[in-house]
């Protein structure tokens, strides 16, 4: 009655508590069987019927650190954070703006999700596959670039001149 047509790939009919693909997250209902005092002398049942946003690490995560030459595997499976070599034309403060860029983009958007924490492990490989773009670019290691642009706080921060002074721009924190 409705005349619809649907896309055979699009279209995903599944019971309501397994996940499906909604604008890059997974989406699912929770369901649970504990059940608590809500503290009004009855009892309830604790995150059921609630839907759930979570982060789809593998599919979209992963995929985009590995598209993007952020990360390369080892020989025995592991994955690593590797330079990239596509920056390294770029200045100092362009390249830790790029990580920025890309890093706060992807935690502005799932910052919504139930598992946002897990994004930790991106953060750090976000962190060091820039500081070793800088290493290859300077042709030094990743001490000596933290040792070169150290701050008073005891992280790491490329300085760069405005009319006010010297500024710094830091890497950006995933949770920030």
């Amino acid at each position: 009655t409705l005349k619809m047509e649907l896309s055979e790939e699009k279209t995903l009919i599944t019971h309501s508590n397994q996940y499906a693909r909604f604008l890059g997250y997974n989406v699912r209902v929770m369901r649970n069987g504990v059940i608590r005092p809500n503290g009004r002398g009855s009892t309830q049942r604790t995150l059921s019927n609630r839907c759930e946003l979570t982060v789809p690490l593998q599919d979209k995560i992963m995929r985009f650190l590995s598209d993007n030459k952020i990360i390369g595997q080892k020989k025995n499976g592991e994955i690593e954070p590797i330079a990239r070599l596509s920056l390294l034309r770029l200045t100092d403060l362009e390249i830790v703006g790029s990580f920025n860029a890309e890093l706060r983009g992807i935690c502005n958007y799932y910052h919504m999700a139930g598992n946002f924490c897990d994004l930790s492990y991106f953060g750090y490989l976000m962190e060091y596959s820039c500081l070793k773009t800088l290493a290859a670019k300077h042709k030094s290691s990743i001490g000596t670039i933290r040792q070169k642009y150290r701050d008073k706080k005891g992280g790491w921060c490329i300085p760069y001149d405005t009319k006010r002074g010297t500024k710094h721009l830091h890497l950006a924190k995933y949770s920030d």
